[in-house]
């Protein structure tokens, strides 16, 4: 919020650095045609907070004795943040996603841990992106929650 803030970015400037950046990509341009403005901070919000809670599952998991055992359903979890993240173009989080996914297929446990740290700081920075951009949304489309 502070660098957001501090660089001064409006609403249109804030989504063309994220685009640049890599990321969102043209999924979200998509979501954001079909979906409208007036509920695209709706999708935002809920992909946030499921995010949230699919990244403490997933870190819990794999803080857990016998990390092997719950592979399969680490992969699951994996799938359905894959999945969410690209139909709401969040680009770096897909790829994040594919990675952690391939160690889990691999049964590279270490790696599989390091990238699920890896993947809470991206969606950390996702998300903190994406409440600077709903922030920074046309108040008169954006309808309190």
């Amino acid at each position: 919020k502070a660098e957001r803030q501090a660089r001064g970015e409006s609403h249109a400037e804030l989504e063309s650095r994220l685009l640049k950046e890599g990321v969102l990509d043209d999924n979200f341009i998509s979501l954001k045609e079909d979906a409208g403005e007036e509920m695209l901070p709706e999708i935002l919000e809920l992909y946030t907070s499921e995010g949230e809670e699919l990244t403490k599952k997933l870190l819990e998991l794999s803080e857990a004795d016998g990390m092997a055992c719950h592979l399969e359903e680490i992969q699951n979890l994996i799938h359905r943040f894959k999945g969410s993240s690209l139909n709401v173009g969040i680009a770096k989080m897909c790829a994040s996603c594919i990675e952690v996914r391939q160690y889990c297929v691999d049964k590279d446990l270490p790696k599989a841990r390091a990238g699920l740290v890896q993947m809470r700081e991206e969606f950390a920075k996702a998300k903190e992106e994406l409440e600077a951009y709903l922030e920074a949304f046309p108040k008169k489309k954006h309808k309190a929650l």
